[in-house]
């Protein structure tokens, strides 16, 4: 792979993800002021959970594919 094809995935994920950080900042901000701190914490509370549960059931499944698949891939099979 080239360089620059890295950098433009790569700087895709990360655009990706800021863009759902500062969502999901938003939409706390519009439950803690239509719905108040009571609703804010039963809901960061589901977010957390479903956040443990998400990390739980993937295990590290997906690093592993990655690793496993750079390892086993060989580097003359990959087309530009």
């Amino acid at each position: 792979m080239r360089l620059n094809h890295v950098i433009k995935y790569s700087s895709y994920t990360f655009l990706a993800k800021v863009i759902g950080t500062i969502a999901l900042f938003l939409l706390n901000l519009y439950i803690a002021k239509i719905s108040g701190a009571a609703v804010l914490g039963i809901f960061a509370i589901g977010t957390t959970f479903l956040s443990i549960v998400s990390v739980m059931s993937r295990l590290g499944v997906d690093s592993i594919a990655e690793r496993m698949q750079a390892q086993y891939m060989p580097a003359k099979t990959i087309k530009h």
